[in-house]
């Protein structure tokens, strides 16, 4: 490639020199990912959240250069672990397959397993780029501990770029600069492993990001209808594996052909959901159980909805379990009520392990402290947060929801025996 050609593009958040990724860039592997939606069937619910994967990535990598500059500049990080590390970001994110994460439960592999193998596909193009590719799986794989930069929970360039774009498109963008505490970050020890840490000058806004991502967590990822949505396009992806898609096909699919595929299906009942799909004509919520006392959290707003609890130790189990348990309690469900197996939808409730920001590490000129032991109020108040969040919704099509919200102490029933000998 002629090296005078400049190739920049703007990116969220600012703009980003192309040239040296360019052989990456034009991968097939890395092209499909600008017709793969970052955040799935959300859309749905929000409009505008249809940016793809292939944006995300390009975000990602133009923080990680940033704040690999940074750490370079500060004595942190040698040179030539920067072109890595960018590598690594535009690479994150690889292996995912049609509608983010949606088909991982209904699936035997994931998009870090897929990812690997893409990378292994793709170690020509990385090459050109003057990177080796064993580099950038150790980066991926975790071997490397500096790949945290990218990947930790809490300040992993992943984190911040989803939280502020996704929240850009989705409309509920807020006018936040994460940039100070990007710039107060850097790798350090605690018991003989690295890890991420920040410096304890930005406590307070640590704790401002975690309630952001929670804030937005709940008025987005677990909005009703994008969850809904969701549970939608899960159940058409796992009918159709039963009549004929392979899993390695529909990890090769981008969007629209697994749309195509909704819509051109033989299968009535998959015929039937797909037009649900198409005319965003979504099943409702008739029965939702909740926390013990947290039923009123629900927002009913005079519609036919019948809120009820399940115990505890349910709760907490439910969001373990994959798709096909969901489906099994959906025909047991179905059969009980006496309506078709598709007319049941379950949408189970978000793990707290998704939803609850994870511990950060403090460090200053003494040493290191956790912000768990310096505030573990924060904590408890992100986890009351999750038990007011946290809801299984039985969905059925808008003209049976009167009959089935009726039926909320069979339902619960249904579901306490189903959970507990699963469970056995």
């Amino acid at each position: 490639m002629d090296s005078s050609v400049r190739r920049v593009i703007p990116v969220p958040g600012g703009t980003m020199r192309l040239n040296e990724y360019w052989p990456i860039i034009r991968h097939p592997h890395f092209a499909r990912l600008f017709h793969k939606r970052q955040l799935g069937g959300a859309f749905i619910a929000f409009p505008g959240a249809r940016h793809s994967r292939g944006e995300h990535a390009l975000n990602v990598a133009q923080r990680t250069k940033r704040r690999a500059c940074q750490w370079h500049d500060r004595g942190l990080l040698s040179q030539e672990r920067i072109p890595e590390l960018v590598v690594a970001a535009l690479l994150h994110d690889i292996g995912h397959g049609p509608f983010s994460h949606l088909i991982e439960s209904v699936t035997k592999t994931d998009h870090k397993f897929v990812g690997k193998k893409r990378v292994e596909e793709m170690s020509k193009a990385i090459r050109a780029a003057d990177v080796d590719p064993r580099q950038v799986q150790k980066l991926l794989s975790g071997e490397d501990s500096l790949g945290l930069m990218i990947t930790d929970r809490n300040l992993g360039t992943d984190k911040l770029g989803y939280l502020s774009v996704d929240a850009y498109h989705a409309g509920l963008e807020w006018q936040q600069s994460f940039e100070v505490i990007e710039g107060a970050t850097r790798p350090i020890k605690v018991r003989g492993k690295t890890v991420i840490g920040v410096d304890i000058k930005v406590i307070d806004g640590i704790k401002h990001l975690q309630r952001l991502y929670v804030m937005f967590y709940k008025n987005f990822y677990l909005a009703k209808s994008a969850t809904i949505a969701e549970r939608l396009i899960q159940e058409m992806v796992r009918r159709l594996l039963e009549v004929w898609l392979t899993e390695e096909t529909l990890w090769e699919m981008i969007d629209g052909e697994l749309e195509g595929a909704f819509f051109n299906s033989n299968d009535p009942a998959i015929t039937e959901m797909a037009s649900w799909y198409k005319d965003i004509r979504l099943p409702k919520a008739a029965v939702v159980f909740r926390h013990r006392g947290y039923t009123d959290y629900e927002r009913i707003a005079g519609k036919p909805i019948s809120v009820a609890t399940l115990p505890t130790a349910t709760m907490e189990r439910l969001p373990k379990f994959p798709a096909r348990w969901f489906a099994r309690l959906q025909t047991k469900m179905a059969q009980a009520l006496k309506l078709p197996q598709h007319h049941v939808l379950v949408v189970p409730p978000v793990h707290g392990d998704r939803f609850i920001p994870r511990d950060v590490i403090l460090w200053d000129t003494t040493g290191t402290s956790r912000l768990w032991d310096r505030d573990p109020d924060h904590f408890a108040s992100l986890r009351r947060d999750y038990l007011a969040a946290a809801a299984m919704r039985v969905c059925v099509p808008e003209h049976r929801r009167v009959e089935v919200a009726k039926k909320a102490d069979l339902l619960q029933k249904i579901t306490i025996e189903f959970e507990s000998t699963s469970a056995e």
